[in-house]
C-alpha cells in the first residue's frame, strides 16, 4: 500500500466508520508534522500523555489526537500549531487520554499502550509527535488497540 495515495471517499468513510470526531463529509484543514497525510480521522481531543517520566499536558488551544487511513500511526494535529512546555516529559508513552464525541463527548478515555510502547518527543521541527518505536498498536473501528 502506497502510504501517499489520498483517496477522500475512503478518508470520509473511516470518519463515518469510526463514529468519532467529525461528519464525514466535513473537512477542516490543520497544522501537523512533516509528513503527515493529506487526510487523517480525527480520533478525538488530546487531554494528556503519559510518558514513562511524567505527564505531558497542551500548554494551549485544542491538539487533536487522529489516525492516518490504515490507523497505523498516530498525529498531533492543530488549527494553529501545538504549544507543549519545552520540558515536557520526552520518552515512551505509557498511556494517551483523550477525549470523544462518543456518548455526550465529556468522558475522557485512556489507553494504556501494551508490549513495547510508542515514543513522544519533539520532531527535528519541533513539533510533538508520537513515533512507532517498535510498537505494534493499530487504530480500529473500537479505538486504539495494543
Amino acid at each position: 500500500m502506497d502510504d501517499h495515495a489520498f483517496d477522500l471517499h475512503a478518508a470520509r468513510r473511516m470518519f463515518w466508520e469510526f463514529h468519532w470526531g467529525l461528519p464525514p463529509g466535513r473537512e477542516l484543514r490543520m497544522a501537523g508534522p512533516r509528513g503527515v497525510p493529506r487526510a487523517t480521522a480525527q480520533l478525538g481531543t488530546l487531554v494528556a500523555i503519559e510518558t514513562v517520566r511524567g505527564m505531558v499536558w497542551p500548554a494551549a488551544g485544542r491538539v487533536h489526537l487522529a489516525t492516518d487511513r490504515y490507523g497505523r500511526r498516530l498525529f498531533l494535529l492543530a488549527r494553529d500549531g501545538i504549544v507543549v512546555d519545552r520540558h515536557a516529559p520526552a520518552g515512551r508513552v505509557v498511556a494517551i487520554r483523550y477525549r470523544t464525541n462518543k456518548g455526550d463527548g465529556s468522558a475522557v478515555w485512556r489507553h494504556a499502550f501494551e508490549g513495547k510502547r510508542p515514543v513522544f518527543g519533539p520532531n527535528r521541527d519541533g513539533w510533538p509527535v508520537i513515533r512507532r518505536a517498535g510498537s505494534e498498536f493499530r487504530v480500529t473501528w473500537r479505538g486504539i488497540v495494543g
